[in-house]
């Protein structure tokens, strides 16, 4: 009996720490970028950091900045957020990409390898084989390394 009762609990407990949602509700913030970085800050939260190595990047924290219509980092823009069929990423300069899109378990759904349109230097990903969800979009300029990460919504 002991031993159901505390399988119970570990799986009571576990479901509710899955369906926490973190939100910062602030009156105060800012943003500084410059070319070798940008700084977000919401006043009231304690820390949040970005570690970057060749292999990825690991954000901590849960100031994460959100456009509803599209997103800009490292000058890198993807529109349209929410995306249904098509997904557009349009790059500073026409170079090789590696992109990469994570459902929220971490798994990597799509990845591979794109050149943006010398002319507009834009990007077009079909994402019409992504369940309805919110994913994580990793964009890596491979000759310098630069990359940017992106809350993107498939519908």
């Amino acid at each position: 009996m002991k031993i159901q009762l505390a399988a119970l609990f570990f799986c009571l407990s576990a479901v509710c720490a899955l369906s926490q949602e973190h939100f910062v509700i602030s009156n105060s913030g800012g943003v500084f970028s410059s070319p070798n970085g940008t700084l977000e800050w919401t006043l009231g939260e304690i820390s949040t950091e970005t570690y970057q190595k060749n292999f990825g990047f690991l954000t901590q924290g849960f100031h994460q900045t959100f456009d509803e219509e599209s997103s800009t980092t490292n000058g890198i823009t993807v529109y349209p957020i929410p995306a249904q069929d098509f997904l557009f990423i349009k790059t500073p300069v026409a170079e090789n990409y590696q992109i990469e899109i994570f459902n929220l378990h971490g798994v990597r759904m799509i990845h591979g390898q794109v050149s943006s349109d010398p002319i507009n230097n834009i990007h077009q990903m079909d994402v019409q084989s992504l369940g309805a969800a919110l994913y994580q979009l990793r964009v890596r300029n491979i000759s310098t390394g630069k990359s940017a990460a992106f809350k993107i919504i498939i519908l």
